[in-house]
């Protein structure tokens, strides 16, 4: 089985906003043969701190660091909807991080007390 970025065709065009289109295939024989692509928008991103490691070790550990602080906020944000009788669904997510980092912030500067 062959590479999922072998199946992707070089970008044709750059759009305003940095990203371009392109095609992906199903197979490399549909890639050659140019035969039952996909159009797609393809845009990139870069993860905050992700760049800054030096090995692919740091690399992936990072990640999974992201992983699991993405797991951790929609956990708040299953128990939230549950204790206020909604559906997880229609909670933000952004919102949720912001309301993490603040709350973060004021723990890690003193703000909040214990008992």
């Amino acid at each position: 089985m062959a590479r999922p970025q072998e199946h992707w065709a070089a970008p044709r065009e750059r759009l305003p906003d940095g990203s371009h289109i392109s095609r992906i295939y199903a197979s490399e024989k549909d890639r050659r043969q140019k035969a039952n692509g996909i159009v797609v928008r393809v845009v990139e991103y870069r993860l905050e701190g992700v760049e800054e490691a030096k090995t692919p070790d740091l690399v992936r550990q990072e990640f999974y660091g992201l992983l699991m602080a993405h797991f951790a906020v929609r956990g708040l944000m299953h128990e939230a909807a549950l204790s206020a009788g909604t559906d997880p669904d229609r909670l933000s997510f952004l919102h949720a991080v912001r309301v993490v980092r603040r709350k973060s912030a004021a723990f890690n500067s003193g703000g909040i007390r214990d008992g």
